[in-house]
């Protein structure tokens, strides 16, 4: 069974997103430019997929 969280997770919750051991996880205000409203940013879904990587794998 797969566990999802959505609905405003920050780049600061990533930690506890992580420890918690959510499947999936919906990040879409942070990689939005300008906010939720505006257009998924490349570079920014990449900061956030390291950032998750770094802290998965330590």
């Amino acid at each position: 069974m797969l566990t999802a969280i959505a609905g405003g997770p920050k780049k600061d919750h990533i930690r506890d997103v992580v420890l918690l051991g959510f499947d999936v996880v919906g990040f879409r205000g942070d990689v939005c430019i300008g906010s939720r409203g505006g257009r998924v940013s490349k570079g920014l879904v990449y900061k956030l997929r390291r950032a998750i990587h770094c802290i998965a794998f330590s």
